[in-house]
């Protein structure tokens, strides 16, 4: 049995989704309160509970919570963290070597493609459905609210915790791998006169394949859609090509010969953190290695660091 702890609430939280895992309870919070759950006074407190195998870590600063992970690592917790995992390359790849020398799990909140209909684009994408891929293009755009932080070290900017899902998607998803790439990003269009929040950056990848890939974030989806999330996945091959809705949960395939739509049924529940659960109960394999997980944040705080220099 897994026993999870909650840590920090600035990000997706776990307190509906564990009621639904097997092999898991929830334990207690820190940094906020879930009604019928313990409230630890401190992270000592938190990680002295033995009971605690699993912390579920959004910090309030992204910016804090690389040394926080860093903490519950030593202190022999597992860590299941908000993206961006860490603000730096050099300390994502510290808290992984870490998590290996310790012999703990750390993984980011990686369910972007065990989600339909991405989870069947990488099933088709892997039967060479289109043949060798050529081509992507992936568009994650969010609405923007006076909530949204100005400053980055709040939830880690727009490059680092919105453009990772397409990221994930592009190597994770597609089995691509990023080698070479560049961003622009602008702050046009944020209300704020002097605001440090960016609402839109453009990304190009070049990978080991030779494919070519696009990004497009920003946080310009208009009010009136009646979906939180407008995104969506452009993929061209040799013998066709295949785009992926998630407002509408499809994949349409199209070659010479035709069009097909592939209808996905979204699952209950969270079937990434189901995984990881089985595995760290010894009930089923890792869904994605220490590497895979990796490289998504990584990718991107290396990009984000060439933008801002």
């Amino acid at each position: 049995m897994t026993g999870i702890a909650l840590y920090g609430n600035n990000g997706h939280q776990i307190t509906e989704a564990a009621k639904s895992l097997r092999g898991a309870r929830l334990c207690g919070s820190f940094g906020f309160t879930v009604p019928g759950l313990r409230r630890y006074a401190s992270e000592e407190e938190l990680a002295g509970d033995a009971s605690v195998t699993l912390v579920s870590v959004c910090a309030d600063l992204r910016s804090q919570q690389g040394a926080i992970i860093r903490r519950l690592l030593e202190a022999g917790k597992d860590v299941y963290a908000e993206k961006p995992l860490a603000m730096s390359a050099e300390e994502i790849r510290a808290l992984y070597a870490l998590a290996r020398e310790k012999g703990r799990f750390l993984g980011e909140m990686s369910d972007t493609v065990f989600q339909q209909p991405y989870a069947k684009l990488k099933e088709l994408a892997a039967a060479g459905t289109v043949g060798r891929i050529i081509q992507v293009h992936v568009q994650k755009s969010y609405p923007y609210a006076d909530w949204r932080p100005q400053d980055e070290d709040r939830d880690g900017g727009l490059i680092r915790q919105c453009a990772v899902h397409a990221v994930r998607i592009l190597e994770q998803g597609l089995g691509l791998r990023i080698d070479g790439a560049h961003a622009v990003e602008t702050s046009l269009g944020n209300p704020v006169a002097g605001g440090g929040l960016k609402m839109a950056a453009c990304l190009v990848f070049g990978t080991k394949s030779g494919a070519v890939c696009s990004v497009d974030a920003n946080y310009l989806n208009p009010k009136g859609n009646d979906f939180w999330c407008n995104e969506g996945v452009r993929v061209f091959g040799e013998r066709g090509c295949m785009e992926a809705d998630f407002r509408t949960c499809t994949v349409t395939v199209t070659d010479d010969a035709g069009k097909r739509i592939v209808r996905c049924e979204r699952e209950e529940g969270n079937a990434y953190l189901q995984a990881v659960i089985d595995f760290l109960n010894g009930a089923g394999a890792r869904p994605l290695t220490d590497e895979e997980e990796m490289r998504p944040s990584l990718i991107l705080a290396e990009v984000k660091n060439a933008v801002d220099r």
